[in-house]
């Protein structure tokens, strides 16, 4: 039989980058951290779509060149440490990320480059994605040791955030606008005796949209909706793991045992359209 569609897309990227870190000691206990990374992507590709005209309802022929991308970005870090013992770490660090702009491979009726019987190719291509992100933590060991206790309070501000949205037709990538998560993650180990291990974790996400006007509104609906205060997708409010793991020797010919197990909890979060 006649396939119904077929869709062929191809893209070539080059991306290159360069990084560097360095710890900078003020006091015995105290030092900074500089690192910074300069990237660059360049990519290229073609875009196909053909079908038969059973399907032209929901899939358009399409055949095109992809603009072509050249995007770059510096991105650093900054932190700060204190160490006032071997068992105990504080610190606090600002850094910046990138993702490069890149290519949609959606499809649907009419094509993702008509807009009002108009051909924009540039609909194809989706920008960057950037964040900034703030951390604020300590590592810490007590009781000899036998304590393992680790605490980290962050906050990330994606712009531009590069969301998979159904669009009534097909899933396609857009930049969304800017999105917030911040919350803290806390996770713990304690051997009581040896070769026993207990551990726990717990984390909070405070998920939210600051920006999105134009997301795709619910199938079936046409137009759009506002995102704006709405948490991204699998965003759970709160999730964790606790377990054990135990280990022991078999006898004196080198054979060992180990048992573990874990349980996880994650709460009720939006899972897409």
């Amino acid at each position: 039989g006649t396939d119904a569609t077929v869709q062929d897309v191809h893209q070539k990227v080059d991306s290159h980058a360069a990084y560097a870190q360095a710890n900078i000691h003020i006091t015995d206990q105290l030092f900074a951290t500089v690192g910074g990374r300069y990237s660059k992507d360049e990519k290229k590709g073609s875009y196909d779509q053909t079908t038969n005209p059973f399907m032209a309802t929901v899939r358009a022929a399409e055949s095109l060149a992809l603009p072509d991308i050249d995007d770059s970005k510096f991105t650093y870090r900054l932190g700060l440490n204190y160490e006032p013992t071997e068992d105990h770490l504080f610190f606090a660090t600002y850094s910046t990320g990138y993702k490069s702009a890149g290519y949609n491979s959606g499809a649907g009726a009419p094509s993702l480059t008509t807009v009002g019987g108009v051909f924009v190719p540039e609909r194809r291509v989706f920008d960057r994605e950037t964040t900034e992100n703030w951390e604020l933590g300590a590592k810490t060991s007590w009781l000899d040791r036998k304590l393992t206790v680790n605490l980290t309070l962050y906050r990330m501000d994606i712009s531009g955030f590069q969301d998979r949205a159904f669009d009534g037709t097909s899933f396609t990538v857009r930049n969304a606008g800017n999105l917030r998560h911040q919350g803290f993650e806390l996770d713990s180990v304690v051997k009581p005796v040896r070769n026993l291990s207990l551990f726990a974790s717990l984390a909070y996400l405070d998920s939210e949209f600051t920006e999105y006007p134009n997301a795709a509104n619910l199938p079936g609906l046409g137009g759009t909706q506002d995102l704006e205060g709405e948490p991204a997708t699998f965003a759970p409010k709160w999730s964790g793991r606790v377990g054990f793991d135990w280990s022991g020797n078999l006898g004196s010919g080198g054979m060992t045992w180990d048992l573990n197990s874990n349980v996880s909890f994650v709460s009720k979060h939006f899972g897409g359209l």
